[in-house]
């Protein structure tokens, strides 16, 4: 009898002993747990983390390390075609008609982005992250086996050119303008007006009135400044000297008569200008002509080449 009592004794404190252990347990995981969702990581640490794990060790060589962060940049030839997406142009200058088009590159703008983009060296490259950059010319460089590197750059960040390398995803990467910068610009500049064959015309652009000449205080200078295009786009000023007026809009009714303010044949008039005759309150009568009538447009002008 004594040993059935001792054997239930044993067995009771074995069974209280496992469940003592067995609670204790459950307490031991319910405060992991806790303790897990009250240190639960931020975002910051989350990335501090992550950033320790991808840590490479001390046997991991600076040269791996260089080549793994290098950007494939794919080369291109001088037969790839570069495609011209977009151009905010300048709007000064583009005839309010003419802001629609998109023209095409000519060989040698092909042939100096190629170049450019050839001399780019791929550790010279900056990642640039999410880019919320607007751009102003926007192209894109078709590559052989269906790749594309896209080519952004906007006038409010002239410094830098920014290249998105498609593939599986799309990595944006900046590098410096300085070799590509003019003729990004002047394709923002000129907008569609390039030379037409067998036609001369020019886009007025700038009129004002210069009184400063200490040789000459009686004397005033009414300028009107062109961009003329025929085999190339040049410059041209024409000028006129007339007795001293205080402002342009005395110096017109001065010349009125004289046939001075008539517009050389195709002359394109810039927003610019129909803007400042609006503010001065001046009514063009004079200078338009058959030869240049009120409203040419570029599109006019490639009708008269055909």
């Amino acid at each position: 009898m004594r040993k059935v009592i001792t054997r239930c004794v044993i067995a009771s404190v074995l069974l209280l002993t496992s469940c003592s252990d067995h609670a204790d347990k459950e307490k031991e995981t319910e405060d992991a747990y806790n303790t897990q969702q009250i240190h639960k990581p931020d975002k910051k640490q989350q990335e501090q983390l992550e950033d320790h794990v991808a840590t490479p060790n001390q046997d991991t060589t600076r040269e791996e390390l260089t080549s793994q962060s290098m950007p494939e940049l794919p080369r291109a030839q001088l037969t790839n075609k570069v495609e011209l997406e977009y151009i905010e142009y300048d709007r000064d200058v583009v005839s309010y008609q003419d802001l629609n088009k998109r023209p095409e590159l000519e060989e040698w703008q092909t042939a100096e982005i190629l170049e450019w983009y050839n001399r780019i060296v791929p550790e010279t490259l900056e990642q640039a992250g999410q880019l919320e950059l607007i751009p102003t010319v926007q192209m894109a460089i078709q590559l052989p086996r269906n790749k594309e590197v896209k080519v952004l750059y906007a006038i409010t960040s002239p410094d830098k050119v920014y290249l998105q390398l498609r593939s599986s995803e799309i990595i944006t990467y900046r590098t410096d303008a300085e070799d590509i910068k003019l003729l990004l610009e002047t394709l923002i500049l000129d907008g569609p007006y390039k030379p037409i064959e067998g036609i001369e015309y020019r886009v007025l652009t700038e009129e004002y009135l210069v009184n400063d000449d200490p040789d000459n205080p009686e004397i005033s200078i009414f300028y009107r400044e062109y961009r003329m295009y025929k085999d190339y786009r040049t410059g041209d000023t024409h000028s006129f000297s007339l007795e001293r007026v205080e402002n342009i809009s005395e110096a017109k009714r001065a010349m009125k008569g004289f046939g001075d303010l008539k517009l050389p044949p195709n002359t394109i008039v810039s927003p610019k200008i129909l803007k400042q005759w609006q503010a001065e309150g001046y009514y063009p009568v004079q200078e338009y002509s058959e030869e240049s009538e009120r409203g040419l447009t570029y599109d006019d002008l490639l009708e008269r080449g055909k």
